[in-house]
């Protein structure tokens, strides 16, 4: 209704495991082929098999990857829009210590996981605002998107680098925070993350 970035998203858990994700994101701009300035992409992940997108309107599909810090280092990282969903001036101390200079991408929604995975944004980063909050997250909100992720070739944890928990109903026990992006600025993260006080 305010005109923000949002997502349908679907997934397909089995066990704890996701199998599947889909992810409409209506208001998502189009970064590939003759659909530049458009807005609408799907994305779409199967285990194993790797992660595509496509304008939601008759596109072609195109393989995506999660951009590496290395040679992508005039990149920002993504973060969620509201202040109170997670702690943006820890987000910022910590992507600054992990060498990420460019200012965030603040975004809503599961968006924040396609713009990872198609190497928009480096890492995407959520982290409560403090160790001791009892607040879980929910599967329907990371499930879909942590697969495309991971299918484009990055890594999603918690902030302990603990795979996510979608085994124990709607709630993720046992995690806390989320990070998600290139196996390389994720170990970069959970680094600094264990080297400084929460």
């Amino acid at each position: 209704m305010r005109g923000d970035h949002y997502a349908v998203a679907v997934a397909l858990v089995e066990a704890g495991d996701v199998k599947l994700g889909i992810m409409a994101c209506p208001s998502l701009h189009i970064r590939t082929g003759n659909y530049e300035g458009e807005r609408g992409v799907l994305f779409v992940a199967v285990r194993g098999q790797g992660a595509t997108m496509f304008p939601i309107k008759d596109g072609t599909p195109t393989v995506i990857q999660v951009a590496t810090f290395v040679e992508n280092s005039n990149l920002p990282f993504v973060e969620s829009v509201e202040s109170s969903h997670c702690d943006h001036a820890r987000h910022q101390e910590v992507a600054k210590l992990a060498g990420i200079r460019v200012p965030p991408l603040r975004v809503d929604g599961q968006p924040k996981y396609g713009i990872v995975a198609r190497g928009e944004a480096v890492v995407y980063l959520r982290f409560p605002f403090s160790e001791g909050t009892t607040y879980l997250e929910k599967i329907w909100d990371h499930a879909a998107g942590a697969i495309i992720v991971e299918e484009a070739g990055g890594l999603v944890t918690d902030m302990q680098g603990r795979p996510l928990n979608f085994s124990q109903g709607p709630d993720m026990v046992g995690n806390q925070g989320i990070i998600a992006g290139h196996p390389s600025i994720h170990e970069k993260i959970l680094e600094v993350l264990r080297l400084t006080t929460y």
